[in-house]
């Protein structure tokens, strides 16, 4: 058996997309770096991105009419750490630095 450090170490090595979803309820927006997605279905199309139930985004999808889902490409690390690392709770994403490239 690994200990959680081994098994940390050994799927930061794994190469897995990264998604990251947008919403707005009102004047609520919100988002968050996807935990896990998988297509569901060929015909009809269908993808699912989960969300934590943790995560601060997912009470504003709640209310949400709509939700976005980016794939975040490999140069695009910052914005991923944003999304992964920061929550509604204490920073406006729309607004960081790391958002708007200053």
């Amino acid at each position: 058996m690994t200990s959680d450090a081994d098994f940390g170490q050994i799927v930061g090595e794994l190469d897995y997309p990264m998604y990251v979803v947008t919403t707005r309820a009102g004047d609520d927006r919100a988002g968050c770096l996807v935990g896990f997605t998988t297509q569901t279905s060929i015909d009809p199309q269908r993808f699912l991105a989960c969300i934590s139930r943790a995560n601060a985004t997912s009470r504003t999808v709640e209310s949400a009419t709509h939700v976005a889902v980016h794939l975040v490409g490999r140069d695009h690390v910052d914005l991923a750490r944003l999304f992964g690392e920061e929550s509604e709770d204490w920073t406006d994403k729309s607004r960081s630095p790391r958002l708007s490239g200053q």
